[in-house]
């Protein structure tokens, strides 16, 4: 029986990478050398793949003396093996790289056109990789960062269709990710905005919506940092005759900050946002 071997040597510059393809006769080893072949194969990858070492062995059966014949079809067939590893490590990287590219400014903007092309960005990055759900989600969180500016500047009247908007990108979000607590964490918000047009009338439903959201991401995660967030601002702003107190939610704003201090995304592209404003509540205490 021969077996093919993939041998990993390294990186050789300019971003090429060796692979060794060998052949190698067990019963025939010893007694001839001579049937024992091997062959490099060397192509490009992105600089910041991290290729393991690995060694494949594929078994062949041998009909007749022509080993090398063999091992060079069997070369072939590996090295396109190689190649399309390496074209999913490479699309893998590029998806990184233009996430990470985009998650640096999430926080940073505070313009509605500015979100808005945010948004559009991570959108097309989702339909473009189909399988992941975070694209959607940080579509759908820009956009509700929209709603917020909105709000803050009086323009309640905007935020129906800007919620419209986030459902959207959340939805897609979710068909991708079942029972996940960032995605209800969003819900929430989006239920929040909605509320915040007339917030005497859709109390009891919006505001009844994005309790119970928050309430399935607490069962899901209970120690999760934007939770408590939530409940801080929710306890922050609601006057005292409805149960809300400044000082509660202060207390609350501390507890975020303290879970945000030990809290570990699962990936470097997981939502990690919040930190900065609890700790822009606590450092501006009326």
């Amino acid at each position: 029986m021969t077996r093919l071997t993939i041998i990993y040597s390294g990186k050789i510059g300019n971003g090429r990478w060796k692979f060794t393809i060998g052949a190698q006769n067990d019963k025939q080893e010893r007694r001839n050398k001579k049937q024992n072949y091997s062959s490099d194969c060397i192509f490009n990858l992105s600089e910041k793949n991290n290729f393991q070492q690995n060694n494949f062995k594929i078994p062949l059966i041998h009909q007749n003396r022509n080993h090398k014949q063999k091992f060079n079809i069997m070369a072939r067939i590996i090295f396109a093996i190689a190649m399309f590893i390496s074209s999913i490590v490479f699309a893998q990287t590029a998806y990184e790289k233009i996430m990470t590219e985009k998650l640096a400014k999430i926080e940073k903007l505070h313009s509605a056109d500015e979100l808005t092309a945010l948004s559009n960005d991570f959108t097309r990055i989702g339909d473009k990789e189909k399988s992941q759900w975070l694209p959607y989600y940080y579509a759908a969180f820009a956009t509700i960062q929209k709603g917020r500016v909105a709000m803050r500047e009086g323009k309640t009247s905007e935020l129906d269709p800007i919620a419209d908007e986030a459902q959207k990108s959340l939805d897609k979000a979710s068909e991708l990710s079942k029972d996940n607590a960032e995605i209800l964490i969003l819900q929430k918000m989006i239920h929040g905005l909605k509320m915040m047009v007339d917030p005497q009338s859709r109390f009891m439903s919006e505001g009844m919506l994005a309790a119970e959201a928050l309430s399935k991401a607490e069962k899901l995660d209970a120690e999760n940092p934007r939770i408590t967030l939530m409940k801080a601002e929710d306890t922050y702003f609601t006057p005292e005759q409805f149960g809300g107190s400044k000082a509660k939610g202060l207390e609350l704003f501390q507890k975020s900050l303290d879970q945000f201090k030990v809290y570990k995304p699962k990936t470097a592209l997981d939502p990690n946002w919040g930190k900065g404003e609890a700790e822009y509540f606590l450092a501006n205490k009326p």
